[in-house]
């Protein structure tokens, strides 16, 4: 039901005079329609008038307490006006005060600028007086160095120095720089004038080796001495600088007599001193001896003393002889140091001289003494270093100027060795004496008798030569490929020194030439070795080595013996005693000099690693003889254990390390030319197609090259090496050409008959070089024959060529009937007929002759 328009009213005059809110739900959602508007205004008249008629109730009930109220508004308001008043009449009286102030402020910053003005005024006149004083004195200082009288300009300069030193003339910048500038010009004349009187007394000349002092001298009227002056020159600050000079003059007069002792000979120090217009002189002495020379320095010092103010000898004292001392022992006592003992008492003297020079210098106090000390306890280390010095210089020396020299020396070796490796000469050859350089010996005594021969004839002992110096296996003939492939393996390591370590010769490994006896079984099975019956023989045989092993051990020799000589009495209070001890190292390295520019010098030489080769070998076979030699003195019960090389030396490793130089020279040298034999070689392309233009004519260069140059290198080496030495190299040589020549055709497809008659050809080209195995007697007889010796396939190569112009019948009566089957496998002769012969039935006949006949039944030896 909608509610009525006085429900309306009354709901909004609630809501209005207490705020509340309607509590039905359908009053509070009405809407409020122009019908009830009268009734909403008619309602709020009947409020107002209510509330109106409340308020004069109220008011009339209120009255007497709203008029108390009035009354005290009315009295604040009163009180309020009276307080302005009084804050204006503040307000007035403020106003006039500040005027007042402003009046004081104004007669006060008056007063504080005529008190500023007063203060500076008085520093005006304070600096004014000061400039004032310092011109005035400025110009007195330097009218005073004008008259030269140097005291009263040095006052001044002090005075001077006082006055600019205030900070209140700092602030005067242009006049203040101005004094500065005048202040440092009169110094300056000062200084100038003071080193002049300097120099006027104190004089070095060192062209003349003369230094003077005056005690006085008349200089401009004035009479000056050298205290004075020294005076001077310290208030100037100076004086250590000027001495400092005057030091270095006085070590370069000094020094300049040094010098001149290295030419024996020297002017005397002259020392003069006047002294009341008469002059003084002291000399030292004129001798170039070097104890005459350390006199020098205690002279020097008491003259300085004698003369020269104490403060100048006292900045001297720390100055003067450090660097002259040290001058002294680079140019003259490092020149004293002896390079043999025959001078040693001299030095020993000299060290003496130099210890009591040490001693009067500490006694006067001055510094440098000390270094004359530490030389004399140094003296052992340097004398043991010059003389490592000289000693290395001369080894380079020698090695220098010693390759332009050669000479021819002999080795004599004693082996024992199979009897039949001496008779077999006389077998092959139908002659006993195969190589007339060799000796059978009957017995112990003439094998000393021959080693005393020997080293009569050469002074030396010799018999140590050959350290394995060529390989071995060269020359020992083998009967199958695989004593050709062990003769390059051995010979390769031998020269190398690839086992230098384990190397342990035994008594027959110097035996240049050492051939087996041999039986040989059939056909690819193994030789057995018979033992042989030992006997002595002597092997005599000249090389060519340069001068240098003989010269460096010259010098090895002569070092070892300053050694003994130290262990003699007369040295046994020797200074340098001990260092005896330190010549023993000094051989080793001299070897050592020689292993690092062997290679280098010996390059200018032709056959530069076979003269390697022999001088290295003869090097250390001397080395090796004087360490028995010594090792044999020492067991004599008289020597001294002091004077005992051998036990000092340790030159095995040395010797070690020459042999594989030696070897080393060598191997280098062969696989050098095995190089270029194998090149020149390739030229004939495997020997393919050797009938056939251009090829050839490339096979015929080849070989005959090939052949040439073998023969120069025998003609180069034949007056350097051993004749055995000679024919090991050689014949490895050909060896290495003939085992290429047969690997060439054995690698042949197919062999024609003008082919096969071509490579016969060849290989008779190359047997030709047996030739230079060959040693004739006068009579051009021959002697011997080392062919077979040195060449291990020589029988091998000889088959070859008469299996390239044999029919196939004589093939096979070769390999049952001769030696064919010794030197070669069935498999090579087979490959060789099915490449020289087509396939028919007299070949497959052939072929199953030789297959038949590997095993059994061949000829033997």
């Amino acid at each position: 039901m909608a509610p009525s328009s006085e429900e309306i009213s009354g709901a909004i005059l609630q809501s209005v005079r207490h705020a509340n809110y309607p509590d039905s739900e359908d009053v509070a959602s009405a809407e409020l329609s122009t019908e009830t508007l009268p009734t909403l205004l008619q309602a709020l008249d009947s409020a107002k008038d209510e509330v109106k008629t409340n308020i004069r109730d109220l008011s009339r009930e209120a009255a007497p307490d709203i008029d108390g109220w009035i009354a005290q508004a009315k009295q604040l308001q009163a009180d309020i006006e009276r307080s302005k008043a009084t804050a204006r009449e503040i307000v007035q009286q403020a106003e006039a005060s500040k005027a007042l102030d402003d009046k004081i402020n104004d007669a006060s910053s008056q007063v504080g600028l005529l008190k500023e003005e007063l203060a500076f005024n008085g520093i005006l006149s304070e600096k004014l007086t000061r400039i004032k004083e310092a011109s005035k004195v400025l110009n007195d200082a330097q009218n005073s160095v004008i008259t030269k009288d140097i005291p009263a300009a040095l006052d001044g300069l002090d005075r001077v120095g006082k006055i600019l030193a205030d900070d209140s003339l700092a602030g005067s910048a242009r006049v203040y720089d101005l004094l500065q500038n005048r202040t440092k010009r009169l110094r300056d004349d000062l200084v100038k004038e003071s080193l002049e009187r300097w120099h006027a007394l104190v004089q070095s000349a060192k062209d003349q080796s003369r230094i003077t002092i005056h005690k006085t001298v008349e200089r401009d009227a004035h009479f000056l001495s050298i205290e004075d002056v020294t005076t001077a020159l310290a208030r100037l600050e100076i004086l250590d600088g000027t001495v400092d000079r005057f030091c270095k003059d006085v070590i370069k007069t000094v020094r300049s007599r040094f010098t001149l002792a290295k030419t024996q000979s020297r002017e005397s120090l002259e020392l003069n001193i006047t002294e009341e217009g008469t002059l003084k002189k002291i000399s030292t002495s004129n001798d170039a001896r070097v104890g005459d020379a350390l006199e020098d320095f205690p002279k020097l010092i008491q003259w300085l003393e004698e003369f020269l103010p104490n403060r100048v000898t006292t900045l001297l004292s720390s100055t003067l002889l450090s660097p002259l001392i040290s001058h002294f022992i680079k140019d003259w006592l490092e020149w004293e140091v002896p390079s043999s003992l025959d001078q040693m008492q001299s030095f020993e003297n000299t060290l003496q001289k130099i210890n009591s020079t040490a001693e009067a210098i500490e006694k006067y106090g001055w510094a440098g003494g000390e270094a004359l000390a530490d030389w004399v306890e140094t003296a052992p280390r340097t004398w043991l270093t010059k003389r490592k010095e000289r000693t290395l210089d001369a080894a380079r020396q020698t090695i220098l100027k010693g390759l332009s020299e050669t000479k021819v020396v002999e080795r004599v070796e004693t082996e024992m060795v199979a009897k039949d490796d001496v008779m077999r000469g006389g077998h092959e050859q139908a002659n006993d004496d195969w190589d007339i350089a060799w000796d059978e010996a009957d017995g112990k005594d003439k094998k000393q008798d021959l080693s005393t021969e020997a080293n009569d004839e050469d002074d030396e002992d010799t018999s140590a030569w050959d350290m394995e110096d060529a390989p071995e296996t060269a020359c020992d003939p083998e009967s199958s490929q695989d004593a050709d492939q062990k003769v390059n393996g051995a010979d390769e390591e031998d020269a190398w020194g690839w086992e230098d370590d384990n190397h342990q010769p035994s008594e027959s490994s110097h035996s240049p030439i050492k051939p087996k006896k041999q039986i040989h079984k059939a056909n690819g099975s193994k030789a057995f070795s018979q033992a042989p019956m030992k006997q002595e023989i002597t092997l005599r045989e000249t090389l060519t080595v340069t001068s240098v092993p003989d010269g460096l051990i010259e010098i090895i020799l002569q070092v070892l013996a300053d050694a003994e000589d130290f262990a003699k009495p007369e040295f046994s209070q020797s200074t340098i005693t001990h260092a005896a001890a330190g010549l023993y190292p000094i051989p080793t390295l001299i070897l050592a000099l020689y292993r690092a520019t062997a290679s280098t010098c010996y390059s200018t030489l032709p056959a530069s690693n076979m003269f390697l080769y022999n001088d290295s070998a003869r090097l250390s076979d001397r080395l090796r003889s004087f360490l028995r030699e010594q090792a044999q003195k020492e067991e004599h019960p008289n020597s001294r254990a002091s004077a005992k090389p051998a036990t000092k030396l340790k030159l095995e490793l040395d010797i070690k390390a020459l042999d594989s130089l030696s070897r080393r020279a060598y191997g280098q040298e062969m696989e050098s030319q095995r190089t270029t034999l194998r090149d020149l070689l390739n030229g004939a392309r495997g020997f393919a197609n050797c009938t056939e233009p251009p090829f050839a004519g490339e096979c015929d260069s080849a070989v005959s090259t090939t052949v040439n140059h073998i023969r120069d290198v025998y003609n180069q080496w034949k007056d350097i090496l051993s004749r055995s030495a000679l024919l090991q190299s050689i014949g490895s040589l050909v060896f290495t050409v003939i085992s290429k020549v047969i690997a060439d055709i054995e690698d042949m497809p197919n062999i024609g008959e003008e082919e096969s008659q071509r490579l016969r050809h060849f290989c008779d080209e190359i047997s030709q070089l047996n030739d230079l195995f060959v040693q004739k007697h006068p009579d051009e007889s021959v002697a011997s024959d080392m062919t077979l010796y040195v060449i291990p396939n020589w029988f091998k190569f000889q088959y070859l060529g008469q299996i390239m112009d044999s029919s196939l019948a004589d093939i096979v009566y070769m390999w049952k009937e001769s030696e064919l089957r010794l030197e070669y496998e069935a498999s090579e002769i087979i490959d060789l007929i099915e490449a020289l012969f087509a396939e028919s039935e007299h070949r497959y006949k052939a072929i199953g002759e030789i297959k038949k006949n590997v095993g059994g039944g061949g000829l033997t030896s």
